[in-house]
């Protein structure tokens, strides 16, 4: 039995699991975020994400999760240019979250 098949009623889409991936990646921003997603629904509120005191690596983290879930870039934003704002860990969470989305690794 997966640890996913444990947490959720059904596997949860690659979107999720790559949203997922970037935000477990650093304890103190999945706990911020974690209260913003349902697992179960498969549902993210971003607005308060966004609105939260969070650092610019922590922020562009969440920009990036966004744009794996959505399939775009938020609106007057470019996490390329915060990037090196996030620590080494989160950086590689987030090419790592790329690659799961596009299909080139498995979770």
């Amino acid at each position: 039995m997966s640890v996913f098949s444990r947490i959720f009623k059904k596997a949860p889409s690659t979107q999720m699991r790559a949203v997922l991936h970037i935000i477990s990646a650093d304890s103190s921003l999945e706990s911020v975020v974690m209260p913003h997603i349902d697992l179960n629904e498969e549902s993210i509120d971003w607005k308060p994400i966004f609105k939260l005191p969070l650092s610019t690596g922590h922020m562009t983290a969440a920009l990036v999760a966004y744009s794996m879930w959505t399939d775009r870039v938020r609106t007057k934003t470019n996490f390329l240019a915060t990037a090196t704002s996030m620590d080494q860990t989160l950086q590689q969470a987030c090419l790592e979250a790329i690659a799961m989305r596009w299909g080139l690794l498995k979770a």
